[in-house]
């Protein structure tokens, strides 16, 4: 339940809030004797007060760094000493000492580039003809226009103030070409890289290395994913990848679809997870679930895109390119309904995104879950290759021997990773923007220069 206030602590309060409001004004009175050179000043109370300001007393002028609710602390007088230079009685009238308080302050302050903020600084920038670009801070759009209002005009002079506040002073080169490119001004930047991985991407691949052994291979950075070895005379990644572990000889039994098995013993608890290419077919699979080193169950990821429409009962669609003439005598199933569910061969591809199944009668229905599902039948030898590079700092071993001279793809940070679909966990995936690092000073240095003259940004 709220505390009741009385008629004249009310009205009071009310006369206050006007004086603040028109005035600015902020007065309270001081409690207890105050020694001179003493940090706090203990007051009734510091409503309304902001947390740091400056204040009159007796006469003193002072600043105080914080409040609590009833005092002012790190209190200094005007020269920047601790403590007020004289003793004050206690019911000392104290009062803000500020301009930013009352609605004429503010109206003011707004016309000032060094205290104008949001629309009110765009308002100014506007008046004189220019436009914050997008993304630009207060603190940064409040500098340039304050070089940008009454610019200097000479366009290499100009460029280095601009950039003296996008920058910092020494941050950056600005160098000409007059011999080969008398209308450029070329303008230098460091690269804004830092430790901080979310919302990068480094697109890295064929890295030039000569194997340490047969089967290892160091790096110039620690990999985190290694996607793979390849000769140094196979660019185009037509021929054999060295991080790839291929089997011969396998098959599955008619009664256990779903599984691969191995001649020798050759799957770990690790592959769990991981992708079995067959080259010859073209299939994808990923491994289930491990059973013995012979044997791990197949299956495809699971997806909540599929359309059933009783007009075309036998169909299923989704919204994404995934179906491929490969998948024709799989199957696909049917999850997390009941009218539809059920698993189905997969009789035709009609497109990317709609295949025909066997023995389907679907109702209407929208989202449903739906996987792929192997229908090996009894297939009496299957080549196919589990990815098996692993690493240990910067060093890359391949679980099979590769040439003397090698092109390595990897990635350092979870960065410009494909993700299947929504539906795929994202947690170990970082998104990445494409943005333009340079935009914002290209933009700037656009609007500066004089007719005919080409600001070109370099990034190092």
């Amino acid at each position: 339940m709220g505390v009741t206030t009385g008629w004249l602590r009310g009205l009071v309060s009310a006369v206050a809030d006007l004086f603040q409001t028109v005035g600015g004004y902020l007065l309270v009175r001081s409690v207890g004797a105050y020694t001179a050179g003493t940090a706090t000043i203990t007051v009734e109370g510091t409503h309304r007060w902001p947390s740091t300001g400056e204040f009159v007393v007796n006469g003193m002028r002072g600043a105080y760094t914080g409040i609590t609710n009833t005092s002012f602390t790190g209190v200094t007088d005007e020269d920047g000493n601790v403590g007020l230079p004289s003793d004050m009685r206690s019911g000392s009238v104290v009062m803000y000492y500020g301009m930013d308080q009352s609605d004429m302050d503010l109206l003011r302050r707004s016309f000032l580039v060094d205290y104008a903020e949001g629309v009110d600084l765009d308002v100014l920038a506007r008046n004189h003809g220019l436009y914050r670009p997008r993304g630009m801070s207060d603190a940064i759009w409040s500098g340039l226009l304050k070089v940008l209002m009454y610019l200097d005009a000479q366009t290499e002079y100009s460029i280095e103030k601009v950039m003296t506040v996008l920058e910092g002073a020494g941050n950056f080169d600005v160098y000409e070409r007059h011999d080969t490119d008398p209308h450029r001004v070329f303008v230098v930047v460091a690269a804004g890289a830092s430790a901080q991985s979310e919302g990068k991407a480094w697109i890295v691949g064929k890295e030039p290395q000569a194997q340490l052994t047969p089967t290892t291979v160091q790096v110039d950075y620690v990999p985190r994913v290694v996607s793979g070895v390849w000769s140094s005379v196979d660019p185009f990644r037509v021929g054999t990848n060295y991080a790839m572990l291929p089997i011969l000889g396998c098959y599955t039994a008619a009664a256990q679809p779903k599984l691969l098995q191995s001649l020798v013993p050759t799957f770990l608890t690790s592959d769990e997870g991981k992708s079995v290419y067959s080259p010859g077919l073209g299939e994808l699979w990923q491994v289930l679930s491990y059973m013995d080193p012979l044997t791990v169950r197949l299956g495809g990821r699971r997806y909540a895109d599929g359309d059933l429409n009783s007009g075309t009962p036998t169909r299923i669609t989704v919204s994404r390119g995934f179906f491929l003439p490969w998948m024709v005598g799989h199957r696909i199933r049917v999850i997390t309904t009941t009218a539809n569910a059920g698993s189905y061969v997969i009789a035709a591809i009609g497109s990317p995104r709609e295949a025909s199944l066997t023995g389907a009668a679907f109702t209407t229905e929208i989202n449903v879950e739906w996987e792929l599902e192997p229908e090996f039948g009894s297939v009496a030898s299957w080549p196919f290759e589990i990815h098996r590079a692993t690493s240990l700092a910067k060093v890359i071993t391949t679980p099979v021997a590769m040439p003397a001279n090698v092109l390595v793809d990897y990635a350092t940070v979870p960065s410009a990773q494909l993700m299947l679909g929504p539906n795929v966990n994202g947690d170990d995936q970082y998104p990445f923007y494409i943005w333009d690092e340079t935009a914002t000073i290209q933009a700037i240095l656009d609007m500066i220069t004089a007719a005919g003259v080409e600001p070109v940004v370099e990034v190092i």
